[in-house]
């Protein structure tokens, strides 16, 4: 009996976790789409405004998301979490069937399997790698270096093959591969400063889980409002060095300021770091991400939408 309740708990977990990568490509998906739709439909000058806007509505969801996480979890249970994507993904099935928006399409649009089970394999093992090397020792490195070597190789044949899966030739003009690169590290700062922030919050301040929600609200909104505020940026300069140096620079003097705070535990000086933190590193991307679509041609808007 006990066996038969133990398989059917792996089983239920495996079910889970197969379903959050299956949500997690469905996202990618959405978002790459997304942006090669608002480039197509707006003019140039006027895409930068609606890259913004775009990216405002996305940031103000990822507002509400942490807190309504922790509600739902602290009264309804972890999940519930999950069951708040359907009404969601119901409305945007009913957007998408009204649009009828018409994008020009690539001249190959063919599936690269090979080329995607290898770079899947290699990113997962890259991961796993790196998570697990500590804990299993050399068989963890030799696992990291693996992954590694196929990651190698799957760069090799995008860059060799006629029919990448990822156009990486498009780094090479200029003005876009800053823009990549850019972003690349705006982003990458976000994703440590949002979860080791609520890891603090949650073991050195002691907070409830909707208290670390609430507690995050100043680094998240400030996000928000910097995105909206750089297409105001954007549009008055029409130059993208303003909101993205100025974006970066206020960025990094929040994070400077947070981290130099957290050792005394003082919650209210690190509201004004987390607001010029998240005010910084919300104003670069949208201006970013016009200046990718308008630095390739046309029919490779695509492809460089995959690449940001």
């Amino acid at each position: 009996m006990t066996e038969c309740v133990q398989l059917a708990l792996c089983g239920a977990e495996a079910f889970a976790l197969a379903a959050r990568a299956a949500q997690g490509a469905g996202a990618a998906l959405m978002l790459l789409v997304a942006t090669t739709v608002i480039s197509e439909v707006y003019e140039k000058h006027r895409r930068g405004r609606a890259l913004t806007t775009y990216a405002g509505v996305a940031q103000l969801f990822f507002v509400a998301g942490p807190l309504t996480g922790a509600l739902l979890t602290q009264f309804l249970g972890w999940r519930s979490v999950f069951l708040i994507n359907l009404p969601g993904g119901a409305l945007t099935l009913w957007v998408v069937g009204r649009a009828h928006v018409r994008v020009a399409k690539s001249p190959d649009e063919s599936l690269r399997v090979p080329q995607s089970l290898l770079t899947v394999l290699a990113l997962s093992l890259v991961v796993l790698g790196v998570f697990e090397s500590g804990v299993w020792g050399l068989p963890g490195l030799g696992v990291l270096l693996t992954g590694a070597a196929l990651l190698a190789v799957s760069l090799r044949v995008m860059l060799t093959t006629r029919r990448p899966l990822l156009r990486l030739r498009l780094l090479r003009i200029r003005s876009y591969g800053v823009a990549v690169t850019i972003t690349f590290l705006i982003q990458a700062a976000q994703l440590p400063v949002l979860i080791h922030g609520t890891v603090y919050l949650r073991q050195q301040l002691h907070l409830s889980v909707t208290g670390c929600g609430l507690a995050l609200l100043p680094f998240i909104v400030s996000l928000a409002l910097g995105t909206f505020a750089s297409g105001f940026v954007l549009e008055h300069w029409r130059s993208i060095r303003i909101p993205v140096v100025g974006g970066s620079l206020v960025a990094c003097a929040g994070t400077v300021l947070w981290t130099a705070l957290v050792p005394s535990g003082a919650y209210p000086w690190m509201v004004v770091a987390m607001v010029l933190s998240g005010a910084g590193m919300g104003m670069p991307i949208p201006a970013l991400s016009a200046q990718m679509m308008d630095a390739v041609p046309e029919v490779s808007r695509a492809d460089a939408s995959t690449l940001r």
